[in-house]
């Protein structure tokens, strides 16, 4: 182990010695070794006491992020029950039901925008065929005068 030290530099001999503890732990703990995953801002300590004290499913997981998740899927709780508990309460009339006349009037506004929309876009295409016809009327134009000069 000595040899083996001064071989490598103390950086690669930490991780071995780290490694080889961690899969002492998983192997007391139950949980497959493939699972190892290393983060190198826990120190050997810590990664051991996370092992030994949490069950295989939550090992991935530090503990607070772990408490954060739980809260969060309490607060989505609680909001689905909100969520139930409104349609019980009655609206005033005037937010429940809203008058025909005024969907009418909106689906006329609607027809109206759409309209003007289609008469823009005919207005556009308009102006892109005379911008051609002009092209070409001066594309001919200038082939008429090159076969007058010849």
């Amino acid at each position: 182990m000595v040899r083996l030290r001064r071989r490598m530099s103390m950086g690669l001999a930490l991780r071995r010695t780290l490694r080889q503890k961690v899969q002492n732990a998983r192997m007391l703990a139950g949980t497959p070794i493939r699972k190892l995953k290393f983060d190198k801002l826990l120190n050997t300590t810590s990664v051991l006491h996370t092992l030994q004290t949490s069950s295989p499913s939550n090992i991935t997981k530090p503990p607070s992020e772990k408490s954060f998740n739980e809260q969060e899927l309490s607060i989505k709780r609680e909001n689905k029950q909100e969520d139930e508990i409104l349609p019980l309460i009655q609206l005033p009339i005037w937010l429940q039901e809203v008058p025909l006349e005024n969907d009418q009037q909106s689906m006329k506004k609607e027809k109206k925008k759409q309209e003007k929309k289609e008469k823009r876009e005919k207005k556009k295409q308009e102006k892109k065929e005379k911008q051609e016809k002009k092209k070409m009327e001066k594309k001919e134009m200038k082939k008429i005068e090159k076969e007058r000069k010849r």
